[in-house]
């Protein structure tokens, strides 16, 4: 059995709105009000906010949590971690912590409450998703000859060069003909932090 507002692993899902937890009705309604009046959200906004922010009363209510003041940072974490733990992705769980953040700034503001539990809490994020590779038949086909002009040998010359050397975007941009040693078969570049390095070009 655990206490009240300790992080009990039986607890109900806080996505589950009701209960009698806080931040109260008034509360929010007052806080509605508040971005409604002076912040000017829309309706679809404010429905976010409020969608959010039963989520929070939810669990609030089933931790017996009653005083919005009794909120700790440690509250907002295990409320946030369940989160992360039924699937939320991190897009929904950093709008959700915006949210609650928001409020208890109005709270401060108003003497609801001494501090934000908030400050200094980061939604998980998400997987960074990489770029994925060119396939041969891709590489053969940037490659492939398109036009004797002038512009076209240039912009060939520059994806093959992009392709075959590794260079980062901004090193190619940044590459002149001086830089080129076809001789040694290689291009001296400028890269992060204006370190300089040599690359193969074949």
């Amino acid at each position: 059995m655990t206490e009240a507002g300790s992080p009990g692993a039986d607890a109900p899902d806080p996505a589950t709105p009701g209960g009698t937890g806080v931040p109260t009705p008034e509360l929010l309604a007052a806080f509605e009000r508040h971005l409604a009046s002076e912040r000017r959200y829309s309706p679809h906004t404010l429905t976010a906010y409020r969608r959010d922010l039963e989520i929070l009363r939810a669990w609030c209510a089933s931790q017996q949590l009653t005083e919005l003041a009794a909120l700790r940072h440690h509250h907002i974490r295990h409320c946030l971690a369940q989160l992360h733990a039924r699937g939320r992705a991190s897009a929904s769980l950093r709008r959700w912590l915006a949210s609650v953040r928001a409020l208890f700034r109005f709270a401060l503001r108003e003497g609801l409450v001494m501090d934000n539990p908030c400050a200094g809490i980061r939604a998980p994020r998400g997987a960074r998703k990489l770029p994925g590779n060119l396939d041969v038949d891709q590489i053969h086909q940037l490659l492939a000859p398109a036009g004797g002009d002038l512009l076209a040998v240039r912009d060939r010359t520059m994806a093959e060069l992009f392709y075959s050397s590794g260079l980062r975007l901004a090193e190619l941009a940044a590459a002149n003909l001086t830089d080129l040693d076809l001789a040694a078969g290689i291009i001296t570049v400028t890269g992060k932090g204006a370190k300089m390095r040599q690359l193969p070009v074949g």
